[in-house]
Formats: C-alpha cells, structure tokens, sequence
C-alpha cells in the first residue's frame, strides 16, 4: 500500500530552496514594516523634557529585537551629574538623544 506524500516531500531540492528564499523574503519585508510602524510610533512619542524611563518604554521595541534598526547607549558620570546618549541608527541615517540627570534635553541629527 502506498503511502500519500506530503506536498514538501514532491519538490525537487530546487524549488524547496527557492521556497525558503521566499519565505525569507516575506519574513525580512514583514519585519522591515513592522520597523517602520514602531520608529514612528516611538518619534511622535518623543519628546524634551520626557523621563529617561519614559523614554526607554517608548524605544524598549528597539533595544536588542529590531531587524535593521539599532539604539544604543553610552553614560557619562561627573561631578556635574549624570549623562545618557542614545544613539538612534536607522537605515544608515543617525539621531542622537541627549538626557541630563534622567531627563531627556537635547536631540539633534
């Protein structure tokens, strides 16, 4: 008695690649839209004068999980008071978010 095969087991190694290409493909533009939508949502959330907890709630979707887009940060400790730098990379393009004992103050291209 012959057993049914699965649709997967008929394609040759050809077309089970080029399946894989495609579904890579689909997965990569999903998640560059999905980029897209949060880099909005978390701009039009930010604001001077915000809180750095804040701030790291709005950008939280962008520390360590985005797919082309990276924040990272530096700390600088004085007797003047403590500093944060973000440091936003997105699609080559860079923005830089300052904050002032816990206070966001300066953003600038």
């Amino acid at each position: 008695m012959q057993e049914k095969l699965h649709y997967e087991d008929k394609l040759t190694t050809r077309e089970k690649i080029e399946k894989s290409i495609e579904n890579d493909s689909k997965y990569r533009e999903k998640r560059y839209q999905e980029d897209e939508i949060n880099l909005e949502k978390a701009q039009s959330q930010t604001e001077i004068g915000m809180s750095l907890t804040k701030f790291r709630q709005v950008w939280k979707y962008f520390q360590g999980s985005s797919y082309s887009i990276s924040l990272k940060s530096n700390k600088t400790q004085s007797v003047y008071g403590n500093r944060e730098q973000f440091i936003l990379n997105a699609y080559g393009s860079k923005k830089y978010y300052y904050f002032r004992d816990g206070i966001l103050t300066t953003i600038s291209d």
